[in-house]
């Protein structure tokens, strides 16, 4: 009976939130539409909704890995309590929903809030988790394109008619890219400051670890030379990416060098999820690269 009754309020409570919205909030739509002329225009719109795309197939599988996981992985939580475990069922059903609904294109701006308040309180707080929970975040502003959506009227109420016009923000996308470019240079920075990195071992000793790289790549540490040339390279990518991203004629640099270290997480490292993560963040920051500059460039 109390499960019922708190899947009852946690309903209530977002219908609530939706009204509230409604009434008050929809007004924020023109003050955020003036913000975006201060920013560099989406170039690939098309791009922007393989984003959309990517976080959710990446945040669904990760919810259906977590859902049979919850006895384990919330045990702290639980604590042999049904009702509580129940409640964690319900969450992760809604967040599926969620995420489905998006997947779809759905242009609904509190299934996004929905979905970020579950994302943030259903992952946990390890840096690919945060990033998955930082592009929850801004995808509320973003909203998709009207590409690779699912479109009939008589799903207006999911938000998947015909008329739902395109909300995709510039400004959300551009903060987007500040917030990812930040995390990776603060890891720079980091290392930039601990002996053992400076020193160049600190790829070594990261590298030693079984779990953190792909097993037939461990010859990597046989050659000192390569040791030596991974961890400088590494410092030199993680440290420099968000001081290039505020400035055009850099930006193109920082992604270049956030694209490099984000496939070094994926290959021949294997951080999960922070590898996947990057790459569905990366996905929604190149829209707003201006690659006509810099063809421009290179044919001067």
């Amino acid at each position: 009976m109390k499960f019922y009754l708190t899947s009852l309020i946690y309903i209530l409570v977002i219908a609530l939130g939706y009204l509230i919205y409604k009434k008050y909030f929809s007004k924020l739509d023109k003050i955020l539409q003036s913000l975006n002329d201060k920013f560099p225009e989406i170039k690939y719109p098309k791009v922007l909704s393989i984003y959309r795309l990517s976080h959710c197939i990446c945040c669904l599988t990760l919810s259906c890995y977590l859902i049979e996981l919850i006895p384990f992985t919330f045990y702290k939580e639980i604590q042999g309590n049904p009702v509580q475990i129940n409640i964690l069922y319900l969450q992760h059903i809604l967040w599926i929903l969620a995420l489905t609904s998006i997947l779809f294109g759905t242009n609904l701006r509190l299934i996004y809030i929905a979905n970020f308040l579950l994302t943030y309180t259903l992952l946990d707080s390890n840096i690919g988790d945060v990033m998955l929970k930082i592009s929850a975040f801004w995808m509320i502003f973003i909203l998709p394109s009207n590409h690779y959506c699912v479109r009939a009227n008589c799903l207006w109420f999911l938000g998947l008619s015909m008329t739902n016009p395109n909300h995709s923000e510039k400004w959300a996308v551009y903060l987007l890219g500040v917030n990812i470019s930040f995390i990776i240079t603060i890891s720079g920075i980091f290392k930039l400051l601990d002996p053992v990195w400076f020193s160049g071992l600190g790829f070594y000793y990261s590298y030693l670890q079984p779990w953190i790289h792909v097993k037939w790549t461990v010859f990597i540490l046989d050659y000192e030379w390569l040791v030596y040339a991974m961890n400088y390279i590494a410092i030199v990518f993680e440290s420099l990416p968000f001081f290039l991203f505020f400035f055009k004629k850099t930006r193109f640099l920082s992604f270049i060098f956030m694209l490099c270290f984000i496939g070094l997480v994926n290959f021949p490292l294997r951080i999960d999820p922070v590898g996947p993560a990057g790459i569905v963040i990366l996905i929604a920051v190149f829209t707003i690269l201006d690659f006509e500059k810099v063809r421009l460039k290179s044919n001067l």
